[in-house]
C-alpha cells in the first residue's frame, strides 16, 4: 500500500513539475527572454561615433524587442569620423555602450577586430601576417669541377617583406634546357612593344593594363620554344567594381595561343586567372607540349599583367588549388590523370642546398656528378598582404598569421587584452562572446613552423615534396596529389590548433565565448571549424542571394551535433543590386520562416548602422554604405519593427528548447573545404517530410546505437548514417561505421567504396582498402544498403515521414521543423507563398492532443481539428499568406479535449488539362525589387522533358522592377523573351503564345514579341514545391494566374487589362458589412513637403497623385474617416472585422481615439467589435511606407552634396557632424549614399483598400 501510495505521489510530483514548466514555457513564449530575442549587427561607421547615438540606438532596440547586438567598426565608403578605432576616445565610446547595454538588459557580442572579417589590424606585422610562398628558378650548369656559383634571385617581396625557407636543387628534366625568361626578345601590348623586364623582374608592383577585351599581348621569343604549361600573375588587385564588398576582384579569362611565324596562331589553352581578394594567386594552365616562336595572350575583360612565364616542364592540373594558393581547394586525391612521361622528379635526386647560399643570395655548391645540369629554386615566403575586411581608415591593418599562436597572441596582447580588462566587470555578463564574421581573408599556405609541425603529424619529411608546392611533379602525380592532400591536411590542422583552438583559449580567459560563421576562402573545413564554436552561425541575405540553407543547415547541424541550444543567423543582409530600402516586414517574413524551418533558432539582423547624429533634422539615415537591410532607429518603420521582432522573438525562444527532431545523419567525406556543404555533398537527398542534419567524421566516436537509433551523448539521435560519395577516405572513418553496424546501425551506402587514403601513408591506404571491401561486402545484409533511393529505404524500413500534407492548391510551398520538449511534440509550420493555403497536415504523432501557438499574437493552447490515423495525426489548419503556427502535441493529462470538426483538405488542379504551344497566360504582380536572372518567378517552370517528355518545354515568367522575362525550360532553363522597361507598381502581364510563338503584354501594350519556339511549349501550372523553387519565387504580390485555351488578340489582352486589378478575396466565412472606399481624409508631417491635408475620393496608390511631394511621400501617413454602425448591425453582428484590403506597407488602427493596434502583414485585418459603438465611429490609420519614393523625389531636386562614381558621399556635411540643426535643406531625406536615380521606378505608397467592415 505504501509502495503504491509512494507511486502515486511521484506521479502526481511529475506531473505536477510538468504542469509547471508547460505554464513557464507559455508565459516565456508570450514574453521571450533576452536569449531568444533578435540581436543585429551594430555598424560603428568610419568613427562616426556618439555616445548619445549609442544611447539612442541602445534604448531603441530595447523598445523594439532586440535581445542585444553585436559589435562592429567598419568603414565601407563611409568618411572618416573624429573617433579613430582603438584609440582612447573609442574605448570611452565602447566601454559606454557596455554599461547602457547592462543598464538596458541587453547582451554585447564583441567583432574581435576592426572591419567585418578577419583578426588583425595595424598592430600586427608583416611577420606575423598571413604568407605565402614565393620563389624563384634558376638553371645552372656547374663548372668542370662541378662547383655551382650564382645568384639566386629573391623573390618576390609584398610590403618589402621576404624570408628564405629552403632552397631545393634537382637534376633538370629532360625538356628544362633553357628558361622562358632567357628567350623573349620583344613583348607588343596590342601592336604597341612595352618593356619585356616587367614580365621577367619577380616584381609585382610592375605591370601594364590590357586596357580591354580582346586586348593582345604578344611575346616574340629568339628561337622556338616547347612549353607544357602558363603561369599569369597580375599584380596588385584590380580596382573592383565595387570597393567595399570585399572587396571583390573580377577576374579575367585569358586565352593562350601559339604561332611559328607570328601570322597564324592556334589556341592552346584557356586561363582562367584568379580572383585576387588573398594572396597573388597565379592564373594557370597545363597543355600538352606545343612548341612555336610567338605566344600570346587574349583577354575577355580590361586586366593588370605583371609576370608572365611558359614552362617547359609539366605541372599538375590545379596545382594553385590542391597548393592552397586559391580557395575551394580539390579536395581529395588524384583523379586527374595526366601524360607527364619524363616530366617528374625523383624524389632522391632533390639536393636541399640551403646551407650553401648567403644571405645575399649568392649559392656556391659542389653539385653530384649525377647531372650535368640544375634546376635550382629558391623558396620562401612573404605577407599575403591581406587586411581585414572593411576596417575603418584607423583600424586597416594585416591579418595575423592563422598557423602561429605567436602571430595570435599579438593579436591578443597588443589589442584585445588591454580592451578586455577595462572591461572586464562585463565580460561574461553583458559582453558575452568574441565573435567573426564569414571568413574573407582568403588563404595562406605558409608558416616558419610548418615544416616540423608536417613532420611531426605526417610522419616524413615535406622538404624534397615541396617542389609540388610550385606545381612540379615528384615521383608521379598520384604521390604529388598524396603530399599535397597531407599539406592541406596539416595546414587545417595547425588552422583548427593554433588559431581556432587558441583563439577559444584566449577568450575563454576573459570569460567571454566564441561565435562565427566557419566558411568562406580560408583554409579549414567548414565542419571542424564549426565544432570549436560556442555560438555557430549561418547568413543569408534578403531575397535569397547568398547563404541561405547551406550555411544555415551547417550551422543548425552543427549545434545538434555538438549540444549547442542556439543557432545564429546574419539574416537579410542585402546587396546593391535588389535590396536599396524596399524590405519591410511583411516582405522578411517568408524567408526567415523558411530558415527558422531549415534550422535557425536565433536571428543576428544585418544591418543596424550606428546612427551618431541625434539633432533635430528628420530624415537622416547613416548606412552601412550601400548594403544590408536598413534596420535602425532611424529607418523609417523603425518604431513598427517591434511586430517582427517580437514575432521572431517567440519563434526562436520555441526552437531553442528541447532537443531536434531528425531521421538521417549524413557523414561528409574528408575533403578540405572551406566552403560550405551544399546539397551536392548531401547524397541521396532526403525526401520530403523526414529531417536530416550532416556531420564530419569526428562526430562517429561520440555515436552509439540503442535499439537500432544512432544516440549521441546528450540524448540527439538519429534512424539511418548515410554515407556521402567519398572516393578516399582515411581507416579511421571507416573503423568507427564498421563499430556502429556491428551496434546495428542502420548504415547507408550511397556510392561505390572508396579506393585508398589520400595521403600519403602505404599502410592506411592498405587498410581503408581493406575495411572498404568488408563494409561494402555487407550490402544487402541486414542493417547495410547500398541505395541512391532514400525515399524507398524509408518506406521499406517503415519509417513514416514526420511531416506531409495535402493542400487545395498543388503548389503550396509548406516548411516543417520538429522539436521534442519534455515530452510535448513542437512542429513550426510556415507558409512560403504570400496567399493563404487550406491544408490538412500528418504529424508522426499519436496519443496526444494537439493545439496551436500563435507567435504573432502570443496566443496558446488554441484548438485545431485533428484526427488520429494510426501512428500519426491529422490536423486541418488554414495557413495565412505567409503565415505560420506551431503545433504543439502534449499528453492528455496535461490539457483537457478541445473537439473540433475535422475536415479533409483535397487538391484540386489550376487546368483541366495541359495546353499546347497556343495558349493565354495573364495575371497582375507588384514586384518589390529588381530581380537577378532566373529569379523573381510568378509563374515558375519545371522540367518540360520530364513532365512531359522530349521536346517538350515548360514556360515560366520572371519579373522584378527592372523587367520580365519569359523562359523556356526542358532540362535547362532558357530566356526566349523580355521586356527591360521598369516595372512601377501593380502591372498586368499577359503571355500570348500563337502556335509556338511568344508575345508579352504589360498593362495591355505589347512590349516583346519572340520567335517561334523549337520546343512544343506548355504553360506552367500546379508545379510541386522545392528548394529551386524558394530560392527562385517573385518578390512581391501577386494575384491567381488565369490561363486560356486560345491566343487572345490584343483587343482582349486590352480588355482584359481594363477590368483592372481584383479585389482581395474575402476571408473565410466573412461578409462585407460596410465598405469604406470614398472620402478619406489623409495627413501628413510637414517635414515631408507634402500638404498637410489632402482628400481622396477613393483609395489609390499615393504614388499616383499629383501632388509631386505626394507621389513621392515617405514616412508615416495618418488616413482618417468617420463610419456610421446602427444598433441592428450590432446586434446580428456578434464579430466585427476590419479588413484594410491592399496596404503599403504597415498599418496602426486606432478606433474613436484608442490605442494603436500594430497590423504589419497581410492579411491586414483587426478585430474591432470591442473598439466600435453605436453612431458614429472615428477610424485613423496610420500607414508607413519606404523611403524609396522620397529618396528618388529627392533626385529632382538640386544636388547639395557631393557624391563620387561608387555612389558614397565625399564629406559628411558639417551640421551632421557637430549635431546641429539643418534648416537649408531642400531635400527631404539625407543619406550618404546614392541609391537610386530620379528615373527609377516608385513604389506602391499608403492604404490601397478596399477597406471593408465584415462579419
Amino acid at each position: 500500500m505504501k509502495r503504491i501510495g509512494k507511486k502515486i505521489m511521484m506521479m502526481a510530483v511529475l506531473w505536477g513539475s510538468s504542469l509547471i514548466y508547460a505554464q513557464t514555457m507559455e508565459e516565456s513564449f508570450r514574453n521571450p527572454p533576452v536569449t531568444a530575442r533578435p540581436s543585429t549587427y551594430w555598424m560603428w561607421m568610419n568613427g562616426n561615433v556618439s555616445k548619445e547615438g549609442i544611447t539612442a540606438d541602445l534604448e531603441y532596440m530595447k523598445r523594439t524587442s532586440y535581445g542585444g547586438a553585436m559589435m562592429f567598426n567598419v568603414g565601407v565608403g563611409i568618411p572618416r569620423g573624429e573617433v579613430d578605432y582603438g584609440s582612447l576616445r573609442w574605448e570611452e565610446m565602447t566601454l559606454h555602450a557596455v554599461k547602457e547595454a547592462e543598464r538596458l538588459g541587453l547582451e554585447l557580442f564583441l567583432q574581435n577586430s576592426p572591419g567585418y572579417s578577419g583578426t588583425g589590424g595595424p598592430w600586427i606585422t608583416a611577420e606575423n601576417s598571413m604568407q605565402q610562398l614565393e620563389w624563384t628558378e634558376t638553371l645552372a650548369v656547374p663548372d668542370k669541377k662541378g662547383w655551382v656559383q650564382t645568384s639566386l634571385p629573391r623573390p618576390y617581396a609584398k610590403l618589402g617583406y621576404y624570408k628564405d625557407a629552403v632552397v631545393l636543387a634537382y637534376p633538370a628534366l629532360e625538356s628544362e634546357t633553357e628558361l622562358f625568361q632567357s628567350l623573349v626578345t620583344k613583348v607588343s601590348l596590342d601592336d604597341r612593344e612595352v618593356n619585356k623586364e616587367i614580365f621577367l623582374d619577380n616584381d609585382l608592383g610592375s605591370q601594364v593594363r590590357m586596357s580591354h577585351a580582346k586586348s593582345v599581348l604578344t611575346f616574340e621569343l629568339s628561337r622556338s620554344f616547347e612549353a607544357r604549361a602558363i603561369t599569369i600573375r597580375r599584380g596588385e588587385r584590380e580596382k573592383p567594381l565595387d570597393p567595399h564588398d570585399g572587396p571583390r576582384d573580377y577576374a579575367p579569362v585569358l586565352r593562350l595561343e601559339v604561332s611559328d611565324d607570328g601570322i597564324r596562331y592556334e589556341e592552346v589553352a584557356t586561363v582562367n586567372c584568379q580572383e585576387l581578394r588573398a594572396m597573388d594567386a597565379p592564373g594557370i594552365a597545363s597543355f600538352g607540349p606545343v612548341k612555336g616562336r610567338f605566344f600570346r595572350l587574349v583577354t575577355n575583360r580590361a586586366t593588370n599583367i605583371s609576370e608572365v612565364c611558359l614552362h617547359a616542364s609539366s605541372r599538375l592540373k590545379d596545382w594553385t588549388a590542391k597548393a592552397n594558393y586559391v580557395k575551394n581547394p580539390v579536395a581529395l586525391g588524384a583523379y586527374d590523370r595526366q601524360d607527364v612521361s619524363g616530366q617528374t622528379i625523383d624524389r632522391s635526386d632533390v639536393v636541399d642546398v640551403t646551407p650553401f647560399m648567403d644571405d645575399n643570395g649568392y649559392l656556391k655548391w659542389h653539385a653530384p656528378r649525377t647531372a650535368s645540369r640544375w634546376t635550382i629554386l629558391r623558396i620562401g615566403s612573404t605577407t599575403t598582404g591581406e587586411v581585414v575586411a572593411a576596417a575603418p581608415d584607423s583600424g586597416v591593418g594585416l591579418d595575423c598569421d592563422k598557423f602561429s599562436k605567436i602571430a595570435l597572441d599579438q593579436h591578443f596582447d597588443k589589442f584585445l587584452t588591454p580592451l578586455l580588462d577595462k572591461l572586464k566587470p562585463w565580460c561574461g555578463k553583458t559582453l558575452k562572446a568574441l565573435m567573426m564574421d564569414s571568413w574573407e581573408a582568403g588563404k595562406q599556405n605558409w608558416t616558419a613552423s610548418l615544416p616540423a609541425y608536417f613532420r611531426e603529424h605526417c610522419g616524413y619529411d615535406p622538404t624534397p615534396w615541396l617542389l609540388a608546392m610550385t606545381g612540379r611533379i615528384v615521383e608521379s602525380t598520384e604521390k604529388t596529389e598524396c603530399f599535397l592532400y597531407d599539406m592541406r591536411r596539416t595546414q587545417t590542422d595547425m588552422f583548427n590548433e593554433n588559431f581556432l583552438a587558441h583563439f577559444k583559449e584566449r577568450a575563454a580567459q576573459h570569460g567571454l565565448k566564441f561565435a562565427a560563421e566557419p566558411y568562406g576562402d580560408g583554409n579549414f573545413e567548414s565542419l571542424e571549424y564549426a565544432e570549436f564554436l560556442d555560438y555557430p552561425m549561418s547568413e543569408f541575405w534578403i531575397h535569397y542571394i547568398y547563404g541561405g540553407v547551406t550555411t544555415s543547415k551547417m550551422a543548425a547541424s552543427t549545434a545538434h551535433l555538438w549540444n549547442r541550444r542556439i543557432v545564429g543567423a546574419e539574416c537579410f543582409t542585402g546587396t546593391p543590386f535588389n535590396s536599396k530600402l524596399t524590405e519591410h516586414p511583411y516582405s522578411m517574413k517568408a524567408e526567415g520562416d523558411y530558415m527558422m524551418a531549415v534550422g535557425v533558432n536565433r536571428f543576428v539582423y544585418h544591418v543596424f548602422a550606428h546612427q551618431p547624429y541625434v539633432g533635430n533634422t528628420s530624415g537622416s539615415l547613416m548606412t552601412m554604405g550601400p548594403f544590408g537591410t536598413h534596420l535602425n532607429r532611424n529607418s523609417v518603420w523603425a518604431e513598427q519593427a517591434v511586430g517582427l521582432n517580437t514575432y521572431n522573438a517567440r519563434c526562436a525562444y520555441l526552437l531553442q528548447q528541447g532537443q531536434y527532431v531528425a531521421d538521417i545523419l549524413y557523414l561528409k567525406d574528408e575533403g578540405i573545404s572551406s566552403g560550405i556543404p551544399d546539397y551536392d555533398c548531401v547524397e541521396p537527398l532526403t525526401p520530403y517530410g523526414y529531417r536530416w542534419d550532416i556531420g564530419s567524421k569526428n562526430v562517429l566516436q561520440h555515436l552509439n546505437v540503442k535499439d537500432g537509433d544512432l544516440i549521441l551523448p546528450h540524448g540527439m539521435k538519429y534512424r539511418l548514417l548515410v554515407l556521402t560519395p567519398m572516393k578516399q577516405c582515411s581507416p579511421e572513418l571507416l573503423r568507427q561505421v564498421k563499430r556502429l553496424i556491428g551496434q546495428g546501425a542502420v548504415v547507408v551506402l550511397s556510392s561505390d567504396k572508396p579506393v585508398g587514403y589520400m595521403g600519403m601513408d602505404e599502410a592506411k591506404d592498405k587498410e581503408v582498402r581493406l575495411l572498404a571491401d568488408e563494409i561494402w561486402s555487407m550490402a544487402g545484409t541486414g542493417n547495410v544498403h547500398y541505395t541512391k533511393n532514400l525515399k524507398q529505404l524509408l518506406e521499406k524500413s517503415k519509417i513514416l515521414p514526420d511531416f506531409s500534407f495535402v493542400a487545395e492548391n498543388k503548389d503550396a510551398q509548406i516548411h516543417f521543423i520538429h522539436r521534442s520538449v519534455e515530452g510535448d511534440d513542437v512542429y513550426f509550420i510556415s507558409n512560403h507563398r504570400r496567399r493563404a493555403e487550406k491544408i490538412t497536415a500528418t504529424f508522426r504523432v499519436a496519443g496526444k492532443i494537439p493545439v496551436l501557438w500563435n507567435a504573432e499574437t502570443g496566443e496558446t493552447g488554441l484548438p485545431v481539428a485533428s484526427q488520429q490515423d494510426g501512428d500519426r495525426t491529422k490536423v486541418t489548419l488554414t495557413l495565412q499568406e505567409s503565415g505560420s503556427v506551431f503545433i504543439v502535441f502534449r499528453h492528455k493529462q496535461n490539457m483537457e479535449q478541445m473537439a473540433q470538426p475535422f475536415e479533409e483538405t483535397f487538391p484540386r488542379s489550376s487546368m483541366d488539362a495541359p495546353l499546347f504551344n497556343t495558349f493565354t497566360v495573364s495575371l497582375w504582380a507588384k514586384p518589390e525589387t529588381f530581380a537577378a536572372s532566373g529569379r523573381g518567378f510568378v509563374l515558375f517552370p519545371d522540367k518540360g522533358e520530364e513532365r512531359y517528355g522530349k521536346g517538350h518545354a515548360v514556360v515560366g515568367i520572371a519579373m522584378g522592377q527592372n523587367g520580365v522575362r519569359v523562359y523556356e525550360r526542358t532540362s535547362q532553363n532558357a530566356v526566349v523573351l523580355e521586356s527591360n522597361t521598369s516595372v512601377t507598381g501593380w502591372t498586368h502581364i499577359t503571355l500570348v503564345y500563337t502556335d509556338g510563338v511568344p508575345t508579352l503584354f504589360l498593362n495591355g501594350k505589347k512590349v516583346a514579341v519572340g520567335t517561334k519556339s523549337t520546343f512544343i511549349c506548355s504553360p506552367a501550372y500546379d508545379v510541386p514545391m522545392s528548394e529551386e523553387q524558394y530560392i527562385a519565387s517573385f518578390e512581391g504580390d501577386q494575384t491567381k494566374t488565369n490561363y486560356a485555351r486560345k491566343a487572345w488578340t490584343e483587343q482582349e489582352v486590352m480588355s482584359e487589362w481594363k477590368k483592372g486589378l481584383p479585389t482581395p478575396v474575402l476571408p473565410p466565412n466573412s461578409k462585407v458589412l460596410k465598405e469604406l472606399n470614398t472620402d478619406w481624409k489623409v495627413f501628413f508631417s510637414a517635414v515631408s513637403k507634402a500638404p498637410a491635408e489632402i482628400g481622396l475620393d477613393t483609395l489609390c496608390s499615393l504614388h499616383k497623385h499629383e501632388d509631386f511631394n505626394v507621389k513621392h511621400f515617405s514616412g508615416k501617413s495618418t488616413y482618417s474617416k468617420v463610419f456610421t454602425l446602427t444598433k441592428s448591425e450590432l446586434k446580428k453582428c456578434p464579430k466585427i472585422m476590419l479588413d484594410l484590403g491592399r496596404v503599403e506597407n504597415i498599418a496602426e488602427i486606432s478606433i474613436n481615439g484608442g490605442e494603436k493596434v500594430l497590423v504589419w502583414k497581410a492579411p491586414y485585418s483587426l478585430d474591432i467589435t470591442s473598439m466600435v459603438k453605436e453612431g458614429e465611429n472615428l477610424l485613423e490609420i496610420e500607414v508607413t511606407n519606404l523611403y524609396p519614393n522620397r529618396i528618388i523625389g529627392d533626385e529632382h531636386l538640386p544636388e547639395i552634396y557631393e557624391y563620387d562614381e561608387y555612389g558614397r558621399i565625399v564629406k559628411l556635411p558639417s551640421w551632421y557632424v557637430k549635431q546641429q540643426e539643418d534648416n537649408n535643406r531642400e531635400r527631404v531625406l539625407f543619406l550618404p549614399w546614392k541609391h537610386y536615380t530620379k528615373t527609377d521606378p516608385l513604389l506602391e505608397s499608403g492604404l490601397l483598400g478596399p477597406v471593408r467592415i465584415l462579419y
